[in-house]
């Protein structure tokens, strides 16, 4: 599970605040991702998530690391719109896709979100490619316009694994 820890406005035990990296300039831009004291709870006394804050700005980079079973897919799961959140607010730019004290839930076809699953869940006879190309495919988004996001980033990732079927890569 995820555990609550201090934020960056009070030191307290209130929320979890994670810093991503970058050099943007806070103060004044809105996060692109914004969670607000999310909880994901399956069992009563049973919280999956408990009290995660953090606001990713553009061009942030966010690592959720943590042990198997701490709440990292969970916490993916609830902003790509797969699991509701029991409680707290979850936003992308302008958008309120989550809040459950408004009782707002925006589906995951409506979210506008790519989600490529750990190794388990990935295509093992395609190309890695072909795995990230595949939620845009889905979306009926124009060949042109895969083209161009998928040489983003390749552009941006150490490639020299890119061009092999997954399963033929080293793990």
């Amino acid at each position: 599970m995820i555990q609550p820890g201090p934020t960056s406005s009070d030191h307290s035990a209130q929320g979890r605040e994670a810093s991503a990296g970058g050099r943007t300039n806070r103060s004044s831009h809105k996060p692109v991702l914004e969670l607000r004291h999310v909880t994901c709870a399956y069992d009563v006394g049973e919280a999956a998530i408990s009290d995660i804050s953090f606001s990713l700005f553009k061009g942030e980079i966010l690592c959720l690391l943590g042990p198997s079973g701490c709440g990292k897919t969970t916490t993916l799961r609830m902003v790509a719109g797969l699991e509701p959140p029991t409680s707290g607010r979850i936003e992308l730019g302008e958008t309120v896709l989550s809040d459950a004290d408004s009782d707002i839930f925006v589906p995951p076809e409506k979210r506008d979100i790519g989600m490529v699953f750990q190794s388990y869940a990935v295509w093992p006879h395609m190309r890695v490619e072909r795995n990230i190309d595949y939620p845009l495919r889905v979306a009926k988004v124009s060949r042109e316009e895969r083209e161009e996001r998928l040489k983003a980033i390749i552009d941006n990732s150490p490639t020299a694994m890119w061009r092999q079927p997954f399963r033929s890569r080293a793990m």
